[in-house]
């Protein structure tokens, strides 16, 4: 006679769920480095579709994108190396990174500002990144970009300018 199978682990998180959730795991990954491995993996798509949404939200495309030579990157909207949710050159072209896939980029801004990052949608997020960097580019610092983004003039999502207001929120805190 066989015996009955064991019951599941206490610690399961959502029914159905057997055993511990990786984010419960003690060898959890850090979800920079798998943002970068997503990100690498997919970079043809994404690069395309952050390209794509520059131009549907009006920037120029002598301000899209920037090449990267040290990692093989011609020229593209989408650095997928990079850590933080994007960047902007001197000369104001802005590029998407893979922190856009980091549930946890945030964090450094509070907890409110990090739920809210975690729980925004993608296309929300990579209009709160294109327009937090095209003020950048426009006003010069990092600073004039988190007061002026949530109000941009470009066409970005209701909820990118509310994501955007969350962070700016989180950014005054920290100063």
């Amino acid at each position: 006679m066989t015996e009955p199978p064991a019951d599941p682990p206490e610690e399961t998180a959502e029914p159905g769920m057997i055993g511990t959730t990786p984010s419960q795991r003690q060898d959890a990954r850090d979800p920079a480095d798998v943002a970068i491995e997503f990100s690498w993996r997919y970079f043809e798509p994404i690069d395309y579709h952050a390209g794509h949404r520059m131009t549907e939200l009006g920037i120029h495309t002598d301000l899209i994108g920037t090449p990267e030579h040290e990692v093989g990157i011609e020229h593209a909207a989408f650095h997928p190396h990079q850590r933080n949710a994007g960047g902007v050159s001197p000369e104001g072209r802005i590029v998407v990174e893979s922190g856009i896939f980091n549930p946890t980029l945030m964090e450094p801004l509070g907890p409110e500002a990090s739920q809210a990052w975690g729980k925004s949608r993608l296309r929300h997020r990579l209009d709160a990144i294109i327009a937090h960097e095209y003020e950048e580019g426009q006003r010069g610092t990092h600073e004039d970009a988190v007061e002026h983004a949530p109000n941009t003039k470009l066409p970005i999502y209701d909820e990118s300018r509310e994501l955007l207001r969350v962070l700016r929120k989180g950014e005054q805190r920290q100063r």
